[in-house]
């Protein structure tokens, strides 16, 4: 189904053709988009990535492109899930970190291939001006299984 340039949220692109972005329904859901033509037309690539509803989870919002056929998106502020496709669409999984995410990140070995995705999670701290948090940094090449990165500390 086409999506109106009007529905689209922030557009990213692996390359000059191929590019993610976000489309936003009057009602408050959200889709997965994608353009094979540079941006010139968007159509859905999945299903529903949040519907508004009482208790349900935080609004995707953040896309991301780390090559022309994996996307991924997640809920800015204090959320752990992370929604992912590596097949452009045809498929796509949730991943639950085990904190906040606060940014997710593609890892090009070179211009012309792609090494994973990096997520930088927080964790809690009741000190009001944030001391002792704790940062964690997990790595995945394939959307699915992750894994723990011990190059990160805690913030002091």
């Amino acid at each position: 189904m086409r999506v109106p340039a009007k529905d689209l949220g922030v557009r990213v692109f692996a390359d000059r053709l191929h590019g993610f972005a976000l489309a936003f329904t009057p009602g408050g859901e959200t889709f997965p988009a994608d353009s094979g033509d540079g941006g010139r037309t968007w159509h859905v690539d999945g299903p529903v990535l949040h519907a508004p509803a009482a208790q349900g989870a935080a609004a995707v919002n953040q896309p991301g492109v780390a090559g022309p056929r994996f996307y991924f998106a997640w809920p800015a502020g204090f959320n752990t899930g992370l929604d992912v496709t590596t097949d452009a669409g045809a498929s796509w999984w949730r991943a639950s970190l085990p904190g906040w995410i606060l940014s997710v990140t593609s890892n090009p070995t070179s211009t012309k291939s792609f090494n994973g995705l990096t997520a930088i999670v927080g964790g809690p701290t009741s000190d009001p001006n944030g001391r002792g948090a704790s940062l964690w940094q997990y790595h995945t090449a394939d959307g699915r299984r992750w894994r723990y990165l011990s190059s990160l500390s805690a913030i002091s």
